[in-house]
């Protein structure tokens, strides 16, 4: 399938699970909208976590590319958000978010993209020394509307 041939401007609803990395919290979602408006084989967006897991109140920019029926892109969120071993969810509004780097499959019968997603994060060992740590997990988006 070539990019013009797929076309991913519109409103898709989805949702992220965490994986292996987050523990105890692995396997939890964060839902998500996002507004897609694709330029020939690149595309621009918002998206908005709007329930589950770890939601952060502030809209992402996203940015991307589309190789054949890949896409990849870069969601980035204007604060740093993350959640402790509590379980709750801090918010660092003078610090930018981590890029989180997604990529994925489009199923244009289903209208269905789905992949997985990674970031690199800090964390502090034996609370003083800072670790930097891969975390991934998988997502899945559908078409809501063009």
């Amino acid at each position: 399938m070539n990019c013009k041939a797929m076309n991913i401007s519109g409103k898709w609803n989805g949702a992220i699970t965490y994986g292996k990395e987050y523990g105890k919290f692995a396997g939890n979602e964060v839902l998500f909208e996002m507004e897609i408006v694709q330029n020939n084989d690149h595309f621009h967006g918002v998206s908005k976590d709007t329930g589950g897991f770890g939601v952060n109140p502030d809209p992402a920019s996203i940015e991307g590319k589309i190789t054949g029926d890949t896409i990849s892109f870069i969601k980035v969120y204007p604060t740093f958000h993350y959640i402790n071993s509590m379980g709750e969810q801090k918010i660092n509004p003078s610090r930018k978010g981590s890029e989180i780097r997604y990529t994925g499959k489009y199923d244009k019968a289903k209208e269905v993209i789905s992949g997985n997603w990674e970031m690199s994060v800090w964390v502090l060992v034996i609370a003083i020394i800072p670790w930097r740590i891969k975390a991934t997990g998988t997502w899945e988006m559908q078409l809501v509307n063009t």
